[in-house]
Order: C-alpha cells, then structure tokens, then sequence
C-alpha cells in the first residue's frame, strides 16, 4: 500500500474501499480537505465510519437509494484523506507517520459512508436470542445523521449511474 502511496500523482490522496466514500458536512470533499489543511500543521483528516444501507436496496435496477442513504448506529474504523507530500507511512484506517513529525491528523466532522448490505439491526423473528447473545456487534438501529452520497445534482449522478449500467449491459449484449 505504502509503494502505491509515493506513486500518487495528486495533490491529496486517500486510502478508501469501493464501497466507502468520504463525504464532508457540506459541500465537496476536495474543497473541504484544501481548505481544512490550509494550517501548516495539518497533513490528514480523519473520517468515522458510519455504515449505510440503501432503502430501496443498491441491488433495484433505479439505484434510488443512494438518495437518501440510512446511517445505523454501528460503526468500524475510520479513513482519512492525506497531503500526498506529507505522508511518510501510512496504514489502512490512519497515517501512522509524517515526514515532518510536527504533522497531525485532525478529526472532521465529515463521515465515511461504508455501504454495508448488513448494517440494519435484525428482528427477534429472524435471530435468535443465542445469536443476539454472542454475536451483538451485528445489531444496529437506524441513526439520523445531515451526510448523503452527493452534495447537489443528485439526479444528475443517478442518471450517470443509470447510463454506466445500460452501457455495460448493452457492451455484454
């Protein structure tokens, strides 16, 4: 990971899943990042990771869900978003050093949206009280939280989405 890291040509990186995005509270996420890392001692700022599912679910052929997605209460690791000529090593959830050690990780209050097919908390019908015993971290409730997938022209990605898959099924066909 480290070796892809020195190869980035950008500005700003980040270390990110397919299925996480890094949104700030408002606005663009590289508006946001220049402008929080403007102070010289700032090299990365962190993300929480909130777990989203889609309602309609991802998998429905309008992809609406990406609308307004669900936040649940259960959480994993953070991400975060570098100065690229900063980062001296990094690791998954954190830069663990900087070239110049007076650097910090500031913590936002943005969030990594994780997509989780699995994050909303199951019903007593569907476990049972075993399962809930010894396996909690599965359970989570729905949260309400200001964070979406786009800051404006929503409809504008959705049909961007709707275009990318018509053109692979049509590439298939």
């Amino acid at each position: 990971m480290n070796i892809c890291i020195l190869d980035i040509k950008t500005t700003m990186g980040t270390v990110a899943d397919f299925d996480e995005v890094l949104v700030p509270r408002n606005g663009r996420l590289i508006e946001y990042a220049t402008k929080e890392m403007m102070n010289m001692n700032i090299g990365a700022l962190s993300f929480e990771n909130n777990y989203v599912v889609m309602e309609p679910s991802i998998y429905t052929s309008n992809f609406s869900g990406v609308l307004s997605p669900v936040l649940t209460e259960r959480r994993g690791p953070t991400k975060y978003i570098f100065k690229t000529a900063e980062i001296d090593i990094a690791e998954t959830h954190w830069p663990k050093s900087f070239i110049d050690a007076s650097k910090t990780t500031k913590t936002t209050d943005g969030a990594l949206l994780h997509f989780r097919f699995d994050a909303v908390k199951r019903t007593k019908v569907q476990t049972s009280h075993w399962y809930k015993m010894f396996l909690p971290k599965f359970f989570s409730e729905k949260v309400t939280k200001p964070f979406r997938f786009f800051p404006d022209n929503s409809f504008k990605h959705l049909q961007n989405m709707h275009d990318t898959v018509f053109f692979l099924i049509k590439a298939v066909l």
